[in-house]
């Protein structure tokens, strides 16, 4: 298994634990992973930049959409999946807790 994901997954909760007070517990976790979507985007696009048919492009002449469309793996799905699982395990357990108390 890649650390990478543990690690995203900690950043995740510990974000989403901190900007809990301001946008809830929900709204902190939706937070948390939309960093890492935003991150696994712009690293396609430098992926994109690789590509034949943007050869002759830079970051400010690529389509909104490149990072979106290309260079998407098994390793970039779970770079945002697993925070995203982390963050809702937390929610659903909060709840849960919340809801036994």
């Amino acid at each position: 298994m890649d650390m990478t994901l543990v690690e995203h997954m900690w950043i995740a909760v510990v974000v989403q634990l901190g900007l809990a007070f301001f946008l809830g517990l929900r709204g902190a976790g939706v937070a948390a992973v939309m960093v890492f979507l935003g991150r696994e985007i712009a690293q396609n696009e430098y992926e994109a930049l690789r590509l034949p048919e943007f050869a002759d492009m830079n970051l400010a002449t690529l389509p909104w959409w490149a990072g979106l469309r290309h260079g998407w793996g098994l390793g970039s799905v779970l770079d945002v999946a697993a925070p995203a699982l982390a963050c809702s395990l937390v929610f659903v357990l909060w709840r849960a807790w919340r809801e036994w108390r």
